[in-house]
């Protein structure tokens, strides 16, 4: 029985010891892109538990957001070809077999913008294969699903779910300062999927669990300063109690504040919200 025991405890002891190496930032662990061994500090978990070194996410960025390559550019043409379809409507009233001249260039400059096209595109791929050629062939989508923060692609996806829901929160129906919602949030390894998000106002995301009223609080503020057109403003020192307009806070007798006036409407501001906001 001791025997047993005592080496059960010794077990228990090496897990421990295991554990305690795999979480240290010494510990090392082989990214999932390059297939090189880098110390875990060198590196970032992704949302499914993914290792990437911070050498292949910057290169996933990079090529996410490359760009554009215009290797073929035929501007200065078209250019002339326009001036020339310009001049020779004219005769071409007079002298009806004229018009072959400006529809002949017509066609001519649709064929050179879909071979520009075309050709940059093709290009662009050649010089994202060339630069980033251990990123061809992998589907960057189970990497960027559960990016350990918003993936490099994320207005992409913020568009998408916006287009999807018809711009209005899935909610209430509000089209004004639409949030994108994570379903499962990332703190409960909720991934970055269409599936997984959704629009919602301000005060409906701000109603989810784990949300604050801040959301709601600061889209209201932001609405308020839109709404401030003054004609005439003022520093003042007030004589009695106010409340501020924008933040709802108390403007004490004594307290310097900015007086903002319009032909029907007065605004009182408090001088914290007046410097923070550029009202004075």
């Amino acid at each position: 029985m001791e025997g047993s025991n005592s080496s059960s405890f010794s077990d228990f002891q090496e897990e421990i010891k295991q554990s305690n190496e795999k979480h240290s930032k010494n510990y090392f662990e082989l990214c999932d892109i390059c297939k090189k061994k880098v110390l875990i500090k060198e590196g970032r978990f992704l949302q499914n538990g993914t290792f990437l070194c911070y050498n292949c996410i910057k290169r996933i960025e990079e090529f996410l957001n490359f760009g554009t390559f215009n290797r073929y550019d035929y501007s200065y043409i078209k250019g002339i070809f326009w001036v020339i379809i310009v001049f020779s409507i004219a005769p071409s009233i007079h002298f009806p077999p004229l018009f072959c001249i400006p529809i002949g260039l017509l066609v001519i400059i649709i064929i050179l913008t879909i071979i520009e096209k075309t050709s940059n595109k093709r290009a662009l791929r050649n010089r994202k294969r060339t630069l980033y050629p251990e990123l061809f062939g992998i589907d960057l989508n189970k990497y960027l699903d559960f990016w350990y923060k918003k993936p490099p692609d994320w207005k992409k996806r913020r568009e998408k779910v916006l287009e999807r829901d018809n711009h209005s929160c899935r909610i209430c129906g509000s089209r004004k300062g639409l949030h994108v919602h994570h379903i499962v949030p990332q703190s409960k390894k909720g991934s970055h999927k269409l599936e997984n998000l959704v629009s919602l106002c301000p005060r409906c995301h701000s109603d989810q669990p784990g949300h604050s009223q801040g959301l709601e609080i600061a889209f209201e503020r932001g609405e308020r300063i839109k709404e401030i057109i003054y004609t005439s403003k003022k520093e003042l020192k007030a004589r009695k109690y106010y409340e501020c307009y924008i933040c709802d806070g108390d403007i004490k007798p004594g307290d310097y504040y900015i007086r903002a006036r319009t032909y029907t409407e007065t605004y009182h501001i408090c001088f914290k919200c007046s410097k923070k906001y550029y009202i004075y």
